[in-house]
């Protein structure tokens, strides 16, 4: 097969990738909700996996094929849960691959001392005030130049998913 056929065959990246303990629910929400409506598609559990499929198999693929970024909801919760940890391991080894593919969200102000060995190497966002971590986030995928949709579109689809 042609180098130009292998590229056509691989899987187009453009979600961000949204991992969190279950108890954070409320902020990843938020953000997900957030993202949409500014026009980025943002692939989150209760938005893509459905009943009766192996959701191991489809978060693992999401991260692996479908992410563009991976934004880490941070919390004393997310570091000690088994799936977010899993998801965070995963992430961070893409990340060695991929530049800055995670993006971890310090929404408890936890210091850098108390987090998992390789999270003091990844640049987190403060989000104790999700407004100004917010605006962080969009100004780093800005940066990363993260691929857009139509924010109308992406309005819609925010009070949708409601």
């Amino acid at each position: 097969m042609a180098a130009g056929g292998d590229l056509m065959d691989r899987p187009k990246r453009e979600y961000l990738f949204i991992s969190y303990a279950w108890e954070n629910a409320p902020i990843a929400q938020w953000v997900s909700r957030k993202l949409i409506s500014c026009g980025y598609k943002v692939w989150r559990d209760n938005l893509a996996l459905y009943g009766g499929c192996i959701w191991s198999d489809k978060i693992e693929d999401a991260i692996k094929n479908k992410a563009f970024r991976m934004i880490h909801i941070l919390s004393r919760k997310s570091i000690t849960k088994i799936n977010p940890k899993n998801e965070l391991q995963v992430g961070y080894l893409m990340s060695q691959t991929i530049s800055d593919f995670l993006i971890p969200l310090n929404t408890e102000g936890i210091p850098p001392i108390e987090l998992p060995w390789q999270m003091p190497n990844i640049q987190f966002i403060d989000f104790q005030d999700w407004r100004k971590g917010f605006s962080e986030l969009l100004k780093a995928l800005e940066i990363g130049k993260c691929p857009r949709f139509d924010v109308e579109q992406g309005v819609r689809e925010a009070i949708e998913s409601y």
